[in-house]
C-alpha cells in the first residue's frame, strides 16, 4: 500500500500514461527530501512536480535516466536486511574443487535479492582459497543461503554463523519505496505537491 499522500496526488492527476523524473535531492535538512516530478508522457508537456519529505532515511539510489512509472512500497524486501535484520559473520573451513561453479552459483543467489543495487564482495575468492576464515559478515538471511550453498554435497564446505549483534530499535520499521529503478529506505514518506 503506497502512502496516502501519494495515492492521493496520483489519483488527481488524469495522465493516462506517466513517468516520474528526479529534480533535486536536498541532503542538508533533518529529513531527507526529493523533488521529482510526475510527466505525462502522451505528448503533452504536463507536470506535477512533488516534493517527498522521508523520516529515518537510511539509504537511497536514484538512477538517473529511469523514466519509468514503476511504484512500489515494501516492508519485506532484501534492501532492508543491511539494517532491520540481525548482522553476523559467516565463518568456512574447506575447500572445493569446484570454486568457480561455487562462486556462480553465490553470485546468483546474490544477484536475485539484490540485482544491481548491491556489489558482490569479490573478497570471499580470496577465503575460498584459504580454505578457512571469515567469508562474509552481514544480513543472517543472507548469510542462511550462502551457508546452505556451500554445505551442499557438490561444495562440502563447513560453515558456521557467529556474533549476532540484533537490530537497533531505529530500524524496525523500515520500508523502501521504488520509484522506477531508484529507492529510497525510510520510516515515513510524505508527499505534497510544489507550487
Amino acid at each position: 500500500m503506497l502512502p496516502k499522500s501519494l495515492t492521493e496526488i496520483i489519483n488527481s492527476v488524469d495522465y493516462t500514461d506517466y513517468d516520474f523524473r528526479f529534480r533535486n535531492i536536498d541532503l542538508t535538512k533533518e529529513f531527507l527530501e526529493v523533488e521529482f516530478s510526475i510527466n505525462d508522457t502522451e505528448g503533452s508537456d504536463e507536470k506535477v512536480i512533488l516534493l517527498m519529505t522521508i523520516s529515518g532515511t537510511t539509504d537511497f539510489f536514484i538512477e538517473k535516466n529511469d523514466n519509468s512509472a514503476y511504484i512500489q512500497l515494501e516492508s519485506e524486501n532484501p534492501l532492508l536486511w543491511r539494517f532491520s535484520d540481525i548482522q553476523c559473520e559467516l565463518y568456512i573451513t574447506g575447500q572445493t574443487k569446484a570454486s568457480k561453479e561455487l562462486v556462480f552459483d553465490l553470485l546468483s543467489i546474490h544477484h536475485s535479492l539484490f540485482g544491481r543495487y548491491i556489489s558482490f564482495d569479490p573478497n570471499i575468492f580470496r577465503t575460498l582459497n584459504n580454505g578457512y576464515g571469515l567469508f562474509q559478515k552481514g544480513s543472517k538471511k543472507l548469510l542462511k543461503l550462502y551457508a546452505d550453498k556451500l554445505h551442499e554435497y557438490e561444495y562440502g564446505i563447513e560453515a558456521s554463523i557467529m556474533s549476532e549483534l540484533p537490530v537497533e530499535k531505529q530500524y524496525l520499521d523500515l520500508k523502501i519505496l521504488f520509484l522506477g529503478s531508484s529507492y529510497f529506505i525510510g520510516n515515513n514518506y510524505d508527499f505534497r505537491v510544489r507550487d
